[in-house]
C-alpha cells in the first residue's frame, strides 16, 4: 500500500516516495481559462502549500524532463496545456513568517525583506543567473532589480510568480496591537511597494502569470491598493474543490488505504469522517462541500498504523487555534463577540453577507465583518443561501472542538474554576454507570462562580451550553447540542460513544427534567 503523506507539502517528494496523491491536476487546465493574475484563499492546514508545489512542478521550465514521471497516471499527463513547463518560477514563501506585538511589529519589514531575499536567492541559484543582491535596498527595490536583470537577459520564456500564504504576517494583527499593525500597513508602506513592482513587471511583460494563496483577505485592500489587476477566485464555483477533498475523493481514499475493510465498514468510516471533517462550503453559488484534507489524512494515518481512529480528532497545529479564534472574535475590542460565540455553539442562525476585502483601517467592525473573517479562517461555513443573506454555521464536529475550547477558556477567565479531572470522571460515570448525577452537580457548582456578564444572559440555553462544553472535554464521547432526531424534534444534549470506545452507556439529556 502506498504511504499516507500526512503533513507533506512537496509534490515531487510525494511522487518520489510513492505516497498517495488525490489528483487535483484537472484544475491546472481550468486555471488557464481564467485571468493570469489570481488570488486563492483557504483556511490554514487545508493543502494550499502542496498545490503551489504542484504549480511549480507543472509550469517550471527546468522540470520538463521530469514531467512524465511526476504526472504519470494523473489527469494533466493525458491533457497537458500549451503552457506546460513554459516558465521560470519565482517562489515567495511567507508561510513560516510570523509577527506579534512583542517582536514582529518592530522588525516586520526586515522579516518580510528576508523572505523576499530568500525567494530571489533560490531563483538566481535555480536558473544560474549572475546577480548580487544589495541588502541595503528595500524589498521592493530588491525585487525590482532582479526583475530588471532578468528582463535584460532577453529570455524567450517569462516568469511565473507563486506566493504561498501572502497574508501570513498579518497574524500579528490577530495577536498584538491591531491599530499599530494596521498603521504600519497603511499609506505607501513596504508591502504595497513590493506588489507595485510585481504589477509593473506584469505590465512590462517580464512576469506573465501570478498565483497567490492565503487565508483571508485581511490585507487585500490595505497592501495591494495598486495591485488591482488580480482576480480573486476564492468563492468561484469552479474552484470550490481545488483544495480539500470531495465526497467522492474521500471515499476513494478510504478504499485505497483500507482495502481489507468490507464495503459496509468503509461506508461507516466515511460517515465518521463526514461528521468530523466535512461541511466546508466556500461558495454561495455551489452546494458542493469539501473535507479538510489534512485532518482526513490525520485520521486515516492513525487508523492504518494503529488499527483504530485517533484519540484526538484534531492535529496539534489546528487544535491550538482557539487562541486565534479568540483574537478574531475580539478584534479591535468589539462588544458583540460573546453573542456570535454563543449563537455559533447553540446552532442559532448567524446571518450576513460575505465581505470580499477587509480594509480595517477605515471600515467599522460589526457582526458581518467578524462572521466573514470567521468564514475565511474556516471557523464558520455557509449553511444556507436564501439569496438575501448567508446563513453561517460551524463547519463540523472537529471545528466545534475549537469553539468548545475557547468557551471553556472564556468561562475560566470569568472566574469559573474548572477541574478537568472531575469533569472527565463525571463523563465516565455516564459511560460506566448510566448516571448523570456528577455532571449535574458540577454544573450546579460552577454556576455559582459565574460573573455578572454571564448572569445577564442566563437562561436554559446557557446551562445547556455549559453542560455540553464540559462533557466535550471527555474523548470517549461525541457530544451534541440540540441534536436533530427528526423534523422539529431535538435532544438538548446528546452523549454518544465515540467509535471503538469501550463505555457501556450513552445518554440523552433533557434539561426540563433536571
Amino acid at each position: 500500500m502506498r504511504k499516507i503523506p500526512y503533513g507533506q507539502i512537496n509534490f515531487e517528494e510525494i511522487i518520489r516516495d510513492n505516497s498517495i496523491y488525490v489528483d487535483k491536476t484537472m484544475y491546472l487546465k481550468k486555471l488557464e481559462e481564467y485571468p493570469k493574475v489570481l488570488f486563492y484563499l483557504r483556511p490554514g492546514r487545508f493543502g494550499k502549500s502542496l498545490f503551489t508545489s504542484i504549480l511549480d512542478c507543472y509550469y517550471a521550465i527546468d522540470k520538463a524532463d521530469k514531467f512524465d514521471k511526476l504526472f504519470d497516471g494523473l489527469y494533466i499527463k493525458e491533457n497537458p496545456t500549451p503552457n506546460k513547463n513554459n516558465y521560470y518560477i519565482l517562489n515567495f514563501d511567507f508561510s513560516a513568517m510570523d509577527s506579534d506585538e512583542e517582536s514582529g511589529l518592530k522588525n516586520l519589514e526586515e522579516v518580510f525583506k528576508q523572505k523576499v531575499i530568500d525567494g530571489i536567492n533560490k531563483f538566481i541559484k535555480r536558473y544560474e543567473i549572475k546577480f548580487e543582491i544589495d541588502k541595503s535596498l528595500t524589498s521592493a527595490n530588491i525585487l525590482g532589480s532582479i526583475l530588471t536583470e532578468f528582463e535584460g537577459l532577453k529570455k524567450q520564456n517569462k516568469i511565473y510568480i507563486i506566493i504561498d500564504e501572502y497574508d501570513n504576517f498579518t497574524n500579528g494583527m490577530l495577536k498584538g496591537n491591531a491599530e499599530q499593525f494596521l498603521k504600519m500597513l497603511s499609506g505607501e508602506g513596504f508591502v504595497k511597494g513590493f506588489y507595485a513592482r510585481i504589477k509593473e513587471a506584469i505590465k512590462a511583460g517580464v512576469v506573465e502569470r501570478f498565483f497567490a494563496t492565503g487565508i483571508a483577505p485581511l490585507t487585500l485592500d490595505s497592501m495591494t491598493t495598486g495591485f488591482n489587476i488580480a482576480t480573486d477566485i476564492t468563492r468561484d464555483s469552479d474552484f470550490v474543490a481545488m483544495i480539500g477533498f470531495t465526497k467522492e475523493e474521500t471515499k476513494a481514499l478510504i478504499k485505497e488505504v483500507l482495502p481489507e475493510k468490507s464495503e459496509e465498514e468503509q461506508e461507516e468510516i466515511y460517515n465518521t469522517l463526514e461528521r468530523y471533517y466535512d461541511g466546508y462550503r466556500f461558495s454561495e453559488m455551489s452546494e458542493k462541500h469539501t473535507f479538510n484534507s489534512t485532518l482526513v489524512m490525520h485520521y486515516l494515518r492513525n487508523y492504518v498504523e494503529e488499527g483504530v481512529p485517533p484519540t484526538k480528532l484534531m492535529d496539534i497545529n489546528i487544535a491550538a487555534n482557539f487562541e486565534k479564534l479568540r483574537n478574531i472574535l475580539t478584534l479591535k475590542g468589539n462588544s458583540f463577540y460573546y453573542d456570535i460565540l454563543t449563537k455559533a455553539i447553540q446552532g442559532e442562525k448567524l446571518q450576513g453577507q460575505i465581505i470580499d476585502k477587509f480594509e480595517f483601517t477605515t471600515m467599522p467592525i460589526d457582526e458581518q465583518v467578524i462572521q466573514s473573517v470567521l468564514f475565511y479562517f474556516g471557523y464558520l461555513t455557509i449553511k444556507e443561501n436564501d439569496q438575501l443573506d448567508i446563513n453561517y454555521g460551524i463547519s463540523n464536529y472537529a471545528m466545534g472542538e475549537i469553539y468548545n475550547n475557547y468557551f471553556i477558556n472564556l468561562l475560566q477567565r470569568e472566574g469559573v474554576q474548572i477541574n478537568i479531572q472531575k469533569v472527565r470522571e463525571a463523563a465516565l460515570q455516564i459511560g460506566r454507570e448510566g448516571k448523570i448525577d456528577d455532571i449535574c452537580k458540577l454544573v450546579e457548582d460552577y454556576l455559582k462562580d459565574l460573573g455578572n456578564i454571564s448572569w445577564q444572559r442566563y437562561d436554559e440555553k446557557y446551562i445547556q451550553s455549559y453542560m455540553h462544553a464540559l462533557l466535550r472535554l471527555n474523548e470517549r464521547f461525541n457530544v451534541y447540542l440540540e441534536y436533530n432526531v427528526k423534523e422539529n424534534q431535538y435532544i438538548d444534549v446528546a452523549v454518544f460513544k465515540r467509535e471503538y470506545s469501550n463505555v457501556k452507556y450513552q445518554a440523552i439529556i433533557e434539561l426540563k427534567y433536571i
